[in-house]
């Protein structure tokens, strides 16, 4: 019997040697859990104070007409910027602009001046511009000349 005793103590203290390596490791698990669970709680608290992004403009439609027609040659902001067209523009033309100040500018081959007006877009609106070419007949040339 002698002879397990030296055996037994030594599985004894070994024993206890697991015990406390396994409690160890289970508080390091447990603290890094728990260190990943507050690494969530903060990104998750970060994204709610976050600023939300604002809503994104609502355009407006603006739509030009011409009689007897025209093309928009260009759609100008009061900043000077300039709206480019995507092909030929023939009136009647919709335009989806955001909110502003625009100025039209239409023309015409059969006539010898382009026309201009200007309108204001408001956001979810339509606004409407109606430009006319006119030919001059000799009244309105003798009218206007003062002849």
């Amino acid at each position: 019997m002698r002879r397990r005793r030296p055996l037994m103590r030594a599985a004894m203290v070994g024993g206890g040697a697991y015990m406390a390596g396994k409690h160890v490791a289970n508080n390091q698990a447990e603290a890094a859990s728990q260190e990943q669970r507050i690494a969530d709680l903060e990104a998750q608290q970060a994204a709610q104070a976050a600023p939300v992004a604002a809503a994104p403009v609502a355009s407006g439609t603006l739509v030009i007409d011409a009689l007897p027609w025209g093309e928009v040659t260009e759609v100008v902001q009061p900043d000077g910027t300039r709206r480019i067209m995507d092909g030929p523009a023939v009136t009647p033309l919709a335009l989806e602009l955001p909110p502003g100040e625009y100025t039209v500018r239409v023309r015409n081959p059969g006539f010898a001046q382009p026309l201009s007006v200007t309108a204001t877009v408001k956001p979810a609106a339509v606004e409407r511009r109606l430009l006319e070419f006119r030919r001059m007949d000799a009244s309105d040339y003798f009218r206007r000349t003062g002849s």
